[in-house]
């Protein structure tokens, strides 16, 4: 299996099919480097496509920590500068997002576009008289199952799964395999990156990117609320918005198609850009 040293104590593992335009992809969270499956199978025969875990996520390593954005995009620039990328499209979705524009600022040059899917500016709450990220009243739902004093982690993720993620209702196959997929963070290591991407604010950060972006919404997204994406939009010099109108939080799955579409015709025109 292939995995990077990114410390000391801690490696990444990682998965590397196909040739041509480099799409580095970063999971959300309560997930792994899988969300990405059906991208990386509609894609692969024609770009490079990169998918990684994070660091205490799935198959990295899940050292003492700390498990925090900085870390987080600390591995993804050095996943990217170990593997020789040049000219590569950062795609991210969710958290994955707030990863991806700050790697993006990291590694400067090396990046040729930036993809960010169901995101906002900030974590959570309203600024600029906008309401974008997480509502209070999902960050209500989420203290009130996800602490120590929460139901179990399995229970919380199914229902995160079947009340917030989709337009239409989760089938129970896919709640299941979900479920499967978040437990394979340690709860200690999801809520340790939960409280620190709670910080973020990439309004001024925002302003300085300078490589072509699109960004992914679905429309009835009550989890990052659309307000937070189309204020992104006017915040990025030159940024598109793409809406995906049949979905909530989950484009990639709901619209999958519509999606694999957008983004290779998008990684295209960054190449001949």
């Amino acid at each position: 299996m292939p995995h990077i040293q990114v410390s000391t104590d801690a490696h990444i593992y990682y998965e590397d099919f196909g040739q041509g335009i480099p799409l580095v992809f970063t999971h959300a969270g309560s997930t792994t480097h899988s969300m990405w499956e059906h991208q990386v199978d509609a894609l692969s025969n024609e770009f490079r496509t990169i998918t990684w875990d994070w660091r205490g996520v799935g198959q990295s390593s899940k050292p003492n920590g700390p498990y925090t954005i900085d870390t987080l995009v600390h591995d993804l620039a050095t996943l990217t500068t170990t593997l020789g990328l040049e000219n590569f499209v950062l795609v991210g979705h969710g958290f994955g997002s707030h990863v991806a524009i700050m790697a993006a600022e990291k590694l400067g040059r090396s990046v040729a576009g930036l993809v960010l899917t169901s995101t906002a500016p900030w974590c959570s709450g309203s600024r600029d008289g906008v309401e974008g990220g997480f509502s209070d009243e999902y960050l209500a739902w989420m203290k009130a199952r996800m602490g120590s004093v929460g139901v179990s982690s399995a229970a919380a993720y199914a229902a995160l799964f079947r009340e917030w993620l989709f337009k239409l209702p989760a089938q129970d196959v896919d709640v299941h395999a979900a479920v499967a997929c978040a437990t394979q963070t340690p709860l200690f290591v999801m809520n340790s990156y939960r409280r620190s991407i709670a910080q973020v604010d990439h309004r001024e950060r925002a302003r300085k990117i300078e490589v072509p972006t699109l960004i992914i919404q679905g429309r009835h997204d009550r989890k990052q609320r659309y307000g937070g994406a189309v204020h992104f939009q006017t915040l990025i010099p030159g940024a598109r918005l793409e809406t995906f109108e049949d979905s909530a939080h989950m484009p990639q799955v709901e619209e999958m198609g519509h999606y694999n579409e957008v983004l290779a015709s998008f990684a295209k025109g960054t190449r001949a850009g």
